[in-house]
């Protein structure tokens, strides 16, 4: 059944929309490096607990700091993870929906005329 949550498969069956999580931090400096593994399993739970999961994330050098891509269920779900990372402290987030290039030319072709 499209958009029905399912435990072996992917959350999002009636769409191709991957979320992408860019932050800057800790806010705490680069004092909170070595903790990096613990914060990146919390963040796995805690997209877990909102019906989601982190299918990637990555310490990258330059603007952000890290960069993870998510399936969450819904954007309320990824609003409310978002909003539980940034609470904790541990990073600004800027937070974008990423369609794969197909996905977007159907839409594209689907798009109303004005």
């Amino acid at each position: 059944m499209a958009g029905s949550k399912s435990r072996n498969h992917h959350y999002n069956h009636d769409r191709s929309v991957v979320e992408i999580v860019m932050s800057i931090g800790p806010i705490k400096g680069i004092e909170g490096a070595k903790d990096a593994d613990k914060r990146g399993a919390a963040a796995r739970r805690v997209a877990e607990r909102m019906g989601g999961r982190v299918l990637s994330a990555y310490v990258t050098t330059g603007q952000y700091d890290v960069i993870a891509t998510l399936d969450m269920p819904n954007g309320e779900a990824m609003a409310k993870f978002v909003l539980a990372i940034t609470a904790a402290g541990n990073a600004r987030t800027t937070t974008v929906q990423a369609f794969p290039i197909e996905e977007f030319a159907k839409l594209a072709a689907e798009m109303p005329v004005m």
